[in-house]
């Protein structure tokens, strides 16, 4: 269902007498029309509507705008670039902050409130149920301890790594979330989450999740780099 709407929001798929879904020919002006409205002119294109034509107009405004530069280089005049026979320099782009907007900035950086991402997934999980799709490999039950499950997410969503991850977070060890990633964190577990995910923010009038979906995506993408245990 996923690849359908992705494709039917790309136009690679349509439905006929569908207004949001059309065909792209249904966009078009029928080969009549155009012919028609070409010898009367009445295309009201904002470029030549002959390739000749266009490509004569854009190669005379390249030519004007590179004698410009050129002029500009010879009397040192460029804005912040320097181009001669040796070479050309093109001073960095600099930050432009002014002290208003740092201290605006820092105020509402401090209204927001503080919290850890493993809190925020598991309050989308209490949305979603997405963490019940992590099922054990043997059993099929989810999680006991889903903020674990959470931690061993990140960590390989963000390419942080489970011995990273576990020595900044301090709650859980290695073995531990290298325990939940080998028997929850599968490609199929993360293809079952996904759906869950998708469809509820999709339906939702706030949509600024797209970011976070995008690294379950990639938890999803990549295969499983662990060590299978045998117990």
């Amino acid at each position: 269902m996923m690849m359908l709407r992705d494709r039917l929001r790309s136009g690679d798929f349509w439905v006929d007498c569908s207004r949001a879904f059309r065909a792209f020919d249904d966009f078009l002006l029928p080969p009549e029309t155009f012919a028609a409205r070409r010898r009367a002119g009445e295309l009201r294109l904002a470029v030549a509507d002959r390739f000749d034509d266009w490509r004569t107009e854009r190669v005379k405004l390249l030519d004007s705008r590179l004698q410009e530069i050129d002029a500009l280089a010879v009397a040192g005049k460029l804005s912040e670039a320097v181009i001669t026979a040796e070479g050309h320099s093109i001073s960095p782009i600099r930050k432009i902050e002014s002290d208003e907007s740092e201290v605006i900035a820092r105020r509402l950086y401090g209204m927001l409130p503080r919290l850890r991402i493993t809190e925020l997934l598991a309050e989308v999980h209490g949305w979603t149920g997405f963490a019940d799709r992590f099922g054990h490999l043997r059993t099929g039950a989810p999680a006991e301890d889903g903020l674990a499950l959470m931690t061993a997410l990140l960590a390989d969503a963000t390419d942080l790594g489970l011995a990273r991850m576990a020595g900044s977070s301090k709650s859980f060890s290695h073995s531990k979330l290298l325990w939940v990633a080998e028997w929850r964190i599968r490609d199929e577990t993360c293809q079952a989450a996904l759906p869950v995910w998708s469809m509820r923010f999709t339906r939702s009038p706030s949509r600024n999740s797209g970011a976070t979906a995008t690294r379950l995506r990639r938890t999803a993408s990549f295969p499983r780099t662990h060590a299978r245990r045998t117990g």
